[in-house]
Order: structure tokens, then C-alpha cells, then sequence
């Protein structure tokens, strides 16, 4: 039978296989904390691996065949002629009628990548029949080929990639330029949350896993609690702090302070933290400080503190004060706060007004953990 048969015009829909599933989603704004799945929350099967194809087979005088053949066999190339098939099938029975058939290939999605294929057709021992014929792309899986934009003014999604196993939704590489670009006019350029993994991941083996250019800002809305050790504390410099004493707790790092013959005294804690943090201003949310009394019967106590800052002329401005009398005997813990996040603009010192109703150890005060709450 060899010479008698001919291939008219395959007509071949090739649809891109990683994007059928949710493109057709209502569309709306991600709700914080809300895991955003396609409608009804079930998952959505990948559209299967194959190239559907559907053509015409005639003999040699251009007279349409009918019946079932399974000597048919249909190869994908990337060439006009020559080359390897990068995909082939020899259905176990084709069923033409009136010269019609429809079947398909399977072939991978790495196949189908946006290059210009070509469809050979072969029967029995004939060779196979020339010219192949290109695959077309339908219309809409033409607008994502490579080097294609898909533009559109909607204020919901313009494409969503969901994969509901354990893959990954989109993945980008580049040989020598950014593996994945995000550009936003007044928005995100990119945007990553995680329900409950990670959002933005980066990692680089001998390079910068995260950079940040014109401002260099990088904000969190995470705060940051920035540890302060008391046994840094000092006496201050008004009448009578000179007869403050300071003794440092060297197994648990806290400190006793009590005086040789003041009724009041002050003790300043200078605190080493950044006034900007990835850029962006740090601001004190709140200093914590946890205290405890040598004997509730002698009414000593903590009368004021302040959190403080040394401006630029040599002044002080204040960030908190806690003004509230304590004198509790158990180790209790206390919170300064402004009224709202105040930023930091100088070195930060805290101000400890002390009340002793006599001298010696007896009338100690004990100052231990501490931290200043910091938001940007």
C-alpha cells in the first residue's frame, strides 16, 4: 500500500498544561491569614500530559479512507525535516471515518515550550509523509509563549498557578539575570505569603541571598525585643547618688542597689541600640524591667522610670515613664510604654528613681531582666 496514502491538513490544538487549573477563579484581594484555594476547596487535576491531533487521511487519488488502522504512527519534531521525534505513538487502533480521525501524542510539558514544532504521519511501511505539517498554537495558549505578555487593567488576578501537591506553584531561573522579577508602579513588586511554610524564601550559595537597593529599607511588621543587661547600670549625678551602691550579681546577672545614707537616689542604665534597623527608623514600642524588694515591712521602692534620649544638643528626650510606686518582695515585672511607638533618635538611657528607707543591704533593691519591645 505504499504511495496511497496522504495526510490533509492536521488540524492540532496544543494547550499549555501548567495553567488550566484556576484560571478561571473569581477574582478578588488575597484576605490576610486566609488560605485562597480554588472554589469549593477541592483540588483541580493537572490537564494530562498530551497533544490532541486531529487530521485527514486519504489515499493516493485524494479519496477519503474509513475504517481502523493500527499501523498509524504520529511523531512531534523541531525540525521541517530530519531530526529525532521528541514524542511518538502508534495508537493500537485508529478509527478514521470519511478520511477524519482524532487522537493524541503524549508529550511532556518540556516539550511543548513555545518553539516551533512539526507533525509527521506514517503508515505501515511507507515512509513517512512530506511535508510535516507545523503545529499551531490555539489562540489563547499563544499568548504564552516565550517573550509573550499577558496585559490586562483588572483589579483581581491576571494569572494564578496553583499546584495542590507538594511541588512548586512557579519556578524561575536564569543562567546570569534575576531567576524571577516583580515590578509594581505603587503595589508589591512581589508578593509572598505561606499559610503555614514560609513565605519568601532566598538562599545563595556564594552570593547575597536578599539585597535591597535605593533605600535599602526592609520592613517587618514582626517586633523586635532588644535584650538589656543590668549590670551596666551606674549611679546618676544628682545630690546624694554618690551613696548609691552597686553590687553585680555574678551567678544570676542581676544587681542590688542600695545606699550608704540617701532617702533617694538615681541609677541610669545605658542601653546600646540602633536607631535604624534594615533601614528603616527603630521606635520603642514599650521597655519591660523586672524588680524585687529585700523587705515589704521598710516601704522601700522604685518611685519613677524613664526611658530616655540624648538629642543632638546635649538635652534629653523622653521615650516612656513608668511613675507608679512598686515594692513587691517576689520578682515582679513591669512595663514603661508610650502612648504610641516612639523613635529613636539619639543614644537611649534608662532613668531609675530609687526610694530607700535606710541604709545598708537590708534596704536592697534588685534590678534583673529587662528589654526594650522595638517596631519599625
Amino acid at each position: 500500500m505504499k504511495g496511497k496514502w496522504t495526510l490533509v491538513g492536521s488540524i492540532v490544538a496544543v494547550l499549555m498544561m501548567a495553567l488550566a487549573a484556576g484560571l478561571t477563579q473569581a477574582q478578588g484581594s488575597e484576605p490576610p491569614g486566609k488560605r485562597v484555594g480554588p472554589q469549593g476547596g477541592e483540588a483541580i487535576a493537572a490537564v494530562g500530559a498530551y497533544v490532541p491531533i486531529q487530521g485527514r487521511l486519504t489515499d493516493a487519488s485524494g479519496n477519503p479512507l474509513n475504517g481502523t488502522f493500527n499501523n498509524v504512527t504520529l511523531r512531534i519534531y523541531e525540525s521541517l525535516s530530519g531530526g529525532t521525534p521528541l514524542c511518538e505513538v502508534t495508537p493500537s487502533s485508529l478509527n478514521v471515518s470519511n478520511g477524519l480521525f482524532s487522537t493524541y501524542i503524549p508529550c511532556s510539558s518540556g516539550v511543548i515550550d513555545g518553539r516551533q514544532l512539526y507533525l509527521a504521519v506514517k503508515v505501515g511501511d511507507d515512509g513517512e509523509m512530506t511535508p510535516r505539517q507545523p503545529i499551531y498554537p490555539v489562540p489563547y495558549a499563544f499568548s504564552l509563549k516565550p517573550g509573550a505578555m499577558i496585559n490586562d487593567t483588572s483589579s483581581g488576578r491576571v494569572l494564578l498557578v496553583q499546584n495542590a501537591g507538594s511541588g512548586t506553584g512557579v519556578y524561575g531561573y536564569s543562567n546570569t539575570g534575576e531567576g524571577v522579577y516583580g515590578w509594581g508602579d505603587a503595589g508589591r513588586g512581589v508578593y509572598g505569603y505561606s499559610y503555614s511554610g514560609v513565605g519568601v524564601y532566598a538562599e545563595s550559595a556564594t552570593s547575597v541571598a536578599i539585597q535591597a537597593a535605593g533605600t535599602g529599607i526592609i520592613q517587618s511588621t514582626a517586633a523586635t525585643d532588644w535584650v538589656v543587661s543590668p549590670l551596666k547600670i551606674v549611679p546618676g549625678d544628682a545630690s546624694g547618688d554618690g551613696d548609691l551602691r552597686i553590687v553585680h550579681s555574678t551567678q544570676f546577672g542581676w544587681v542590688a542597689l542600695y545606699t550608704d545614707g540617701a532617702d533617694n537616689c538615681t541609677a541610669l542604665l545605658p542601653v546600646d541600640v540602633v536607631a535604624y534597623l534594615f533601614g528603616a527608623r527603630v521606635k520603642v514600642s514599650s521597655f519591660h524591667f523586672c524588680y524585687s524588694m529585700a523587705d515589704a515591712n521598710l516601704d522601700d521602692y522604685i518611685d519613677q522610670v524613664d526611658v530616655e534620649y540624648v538629642k543632638v544638643d546635649g538635652g534629653r528626650q523622653n521615650l516612656c515613664s513608668f511613675t507608679n510606686d512598686v515594692s513587691s518582695t517576689a520578682w515582679t515585672c513591669q512595663t514603661c510604654t508610650p502612648a504610641s511607638p516612639a523613635g529613636i533618635f539619639g543614644p537611649v538611657f534608662v532613668r531609675f528613681k530609687l526610694h530607700f528607707t535606710g541604709d545598708g543591704s537590708d534596704h536592697r533593691i534588685r534590678l534583673g531582666h529587662m528589654y526594650l519591645h522595638l517596631t519599625e
